[in-house]
């Protein structure tokens, strides 16, 4: 009876022991169960833990790092990848952008290949933790060409002598492998006075008189827009001022004039301006030799000139302007002379340094030389 009494006892015991075990195997698998269902989780781009995602080059949008599950808050971090710094996540939102990529100068390590790749990783409260490999693929498109001529930028300032057409080259840059650029004239307050070349760039002006105004606002400022097109149809724009500046138009003077006294009457005598363009010569006359005033105009292919009828014995300076149909030049030499009724011819020529006077009658002639001070002192 007592065999059977501790038989019993011992299929209790077992009994309670077998009961414990079920009760924490199934409390531990509760529990294990309820932790991993509060680990965060990252499920954005098909989760996972590698996304792939293409962006076209110089954007710098990429995604939103998303996680679900564990103790809020979550946040995200950077924690790795070849490219890590060259992307920016903001830690309460998970976006996720990158340094604006440009397909033509890849940046990404270690080959240049236009992928780059970072690690995100989501972390809860309680320093839980889901990590995911983001790899993204630059995208080529076609880039908008850029004018680089007079110092780029959508505007730009050019100063151009009157007369002239030459304004510029306008030039453009665009990355795209085989792209080519044109050119053409769109807009611009004054556009009708200028042509561009499409392929060369090259911009011309109608040549400008800086005393005959032309533009829209009557200041000898012209305006113009000029767009360069790449082969794909994207533009980039430049408005050029263009100044124009005023030139001397004067002709080079006379020289060397020179005077041949008679009876009543002097004999001026010169050298043709040079560089040519001359229509004729005004000759001045002094009484004084202090005020001049316009007497004659001769020619622009005369170098002589007669002016009679003068009272003899008395006093006549001369100076001579070349005159281009626009502008005169400046003065010639001075040169002087008295009309002799004994017809005695008088050449009297200073040059700054010495004054030759001849003296010449019908059957003798002399020649006076007299030195400038200072030479003679040196002498």
């Amino acid at each position: 009876m007592k065999r059977k009494s501790s038989i019993r006892e011992l299929e209790i015991l077992i009994k309670k022991i077998i009961h414990s075990v079920l009760l924490i195997w199934f409390f531990g698998f509760c529990i294990l169960s309820n932790s991993k269902a509060q680990l965060p989780v990252i499920t954005s781009n098909g989760g996972g833990d590698t996304a792939y995602i293409s962006i076209n080059e110089n954007t710098t949008s990429i995604t939103t790092v998303i996680a679900s599950g564990g103790t809020a808050p979550i946040t995200y971090y950077k924690s790795g990848g070849n490219d890590n710094g060259i992307f920016t996540l903001i830690s309460a939102t998970g976006v996720l952008t990158i340094s604006s990529p440009n397909y033509e100068n890849p940046l990404d390590a270690p080959d240049h290949d236009n992928t780059y790749v970072v690690v995100v990783r989501a972390q809860d409260a309680l320093s839980m933790t889901d990590t995911q490999t983001i790899i993204v693929t630059i995208l080529d498109v076609n880039d908008a060409p850029n004018i680089n001529s007079s110092g780029g930028g959508y505007t730009a300032t050019i100063n151009v002598n009157e007369g002239t057409t030459a304004v510029t080259t306008v030039t453009a840059i665009d990355e795209d492998a085989g792209s080519t650029v044109t050119f053409n004239i769109s807009g611009g307050e004054d556009a009708d006075k200028f042509t561009i070349e499409a392929n060369t760039g090259d911009l011309t002006i109608v040549a400008q008189d800086f005393e005959k105004l032309t533009d829209l606002f009557g200041n000898n400022t012209y305006k113009v827009r000029i767009y360069a097109t790449d082969n794909g149809g994207l533009t980039d724009y430049q408005i050029i001022t263009v100044n124009i500046v005023n030139v001397d138009e004067s002709p080079d003077p006379p020289r060397d004039l020179f005077i041949i006294s008679q009876n009543k009457s002097n004999i001026l005598k010169w050298t043709a301006s040079a560089g040519g363009g001359i229509t004729g010569y005004r000759i001045y006359r002094s009484e004084d030799s202090v005020i001049f005033n316009l007497y004659n105009t001769v020619g622009g292919a005369i170098t002589e000139y007669s002016d009679n009828n003068l009272i003899n014995d008395k006093f006549y300076f001369y100076r001579i302007k070349a005159w281009n149909g626009s502008s005169e030049s400046v003065f010639s030499n001075t040169d002087g002379s008295t009309p002799d009724e004994d017809q005695i011819s008088h050449y009297m020529h200073f040059d700054g340094t010495m004054i030759i006077l001849l003296l010449t009658t019908p059957t003798s002639s002399w020649q006076l030389i007299f030195l400038e001070p200072s030479r003679l002192s040196a002498g």
